[in-house]
């Protein structure tokens, strides 16, 4: 699914709900839900967004099928226009794209050195784990080499499952310190094109999250 929030957000402003796969729209917000965690570790506000996520799936529940595996409803679903706001701020936060410039691959090549330098040193880590980081310091120089081929995309998931790697090699290491060093020197050049709009998105997003007791 290209973008799951675009999809939960075209279904509960539909008039043609009764029918649609719940299946689909249980995955949908599942996999909203993981790109959000993904992005909570870049600190963006994720958090009114994220507790989002059971009041979409509440209404639902109400209205699952089990047998056809369908949501049957005589009208439509309703849901909180607060949360329609939020799930539009998810689509634009979830659509970001990896602008690459020499620049910042260059700086990208040299956080991939430093993580598989540290990957390697750092014994105390679980075996496993090490295995993960490695095979994702692969992926982003993969997505790397094939970016004028995959796109911003490839790069963009590779480079989110990295840091999601390296926020939990910190919390697992008996030197989180190198880590965290690792990530603060390199975090914010290296995502600046990732979450670029992110700073327009919380401004303009502000009064919605103010409301909701973010």
């Amino acid at each position: 699914m290209s973008n799951a929030a675009q999809y939960l957000y075209s279904f509960f402003t539909s008039d043609n709900q009764s029918g649609t796969s719940f299946r689909e729209l249980y995955q949908a917000t599942c996999d909203l839900e993981d790109e959000l965690k993904s992005l909570s570790r870049l600190g963006g506000t994720i958090a009114p967004l994220l507790e989002m996520i059971p009041r979409l799936r509440e209404p639902l529940a109400q209205t699952y099928d089990p047998e056809r595996d369908r949501v049957l409803t005589a009208g439509r679903i309703r849901v909180d226009p607060r949360d329609l706001g939020l799930l539009e701020i998810a689509i634009e936060k979830t659509s970001l794209t990896a602008e690459m410039s020499a620049e910042r691959e260059q700086t990208l090549k040299s956080l991939l050195a430093a993580v598989r330098a540290l990957v390697t040193s750092d014994d105390t880590l679980d075996p496993k784990l090490r295995l993960f980081i490695a095979q994702a310091v692969h992926a982003v120089e993969r997505a790397l080499d094939q970016y004028e081929i995959t796109g911003e995309f490839v790069l963009r998931d590779a480079l989110l499952q990295l840091f999601g790697l390296i926020q939990t090699a910190e919390n697992n290491s008996d030197e989180p310190a190198k880590w965290k060093a690792a990530w603060e020197e390199y975090r914010v050049p290296v995502t600046s094109g990732l979450i670029a709009s992110i700073p327009q998105l919380g401004l303009a997003a502000g009064s919605l999250f103010q409301a909701l007791g973010a």
